[in-house]
């Protein structure tokens, strides 16, 4: 239990920034939902589906920030894309590569979960109201 607490102080910081960064994340993710895809739901189904999978794979999609030497916390993917943009014009090619495999790859993965699942709860929608 002792190791628990200590683990917990040497983390504070990093969960405190990750709890913050997933409050506001839950805001736009509300703001998405309620002001830009509530409308579009009804009228173009696909459209809706493709912009909240989008944005719910933008926030919530895992990964592990890091400069690959001093540290690594987890966090969203996004701000690892983010964070690596920057050294993309001195080595093209290796940096490139890096960010395909540990950026887009996931978030490309976490689009796809989504609007599966989207997808899925559209359709569960539609089969209850045919046969009710």
């Amino acid at each position: 239990m002792q190791r628990t607490f200590e683990i917990f102080r040497e983390w504070e910081i990093p969960l405190a920034v990750l709890f913050a960064y997933y409050l506001v994340a839950a805001l736009v993710i509300w703001l998405v939902h309620t002001r830009w895809c509530g409308k579009r739901r009804a009228s173009n189904p696909r459209r809706y589906r493709v912009i909240f999978a989008l944005t719910l794979a933008i926030v919530f999609t895992p990964s592990v920030i890091s400069d690959f030497w001093l540290f690594m916390i987890p966090g969203p993917a996004i701000l690892e894309l983010l964070f690596l943009l920057p050294s993309v014009f001195p080595h093209f090619l290796p940096v490139l590569y890096v960010i395909t495999v540990v950026c887009l790859a996931p978030l490309a993965a976490g689009f796809g979960v989504f609007y599966l699942a989207l997808w899925f709860l559209d359709r569960r929608r539609a089969n209850a109201a045919q046969f009710a």
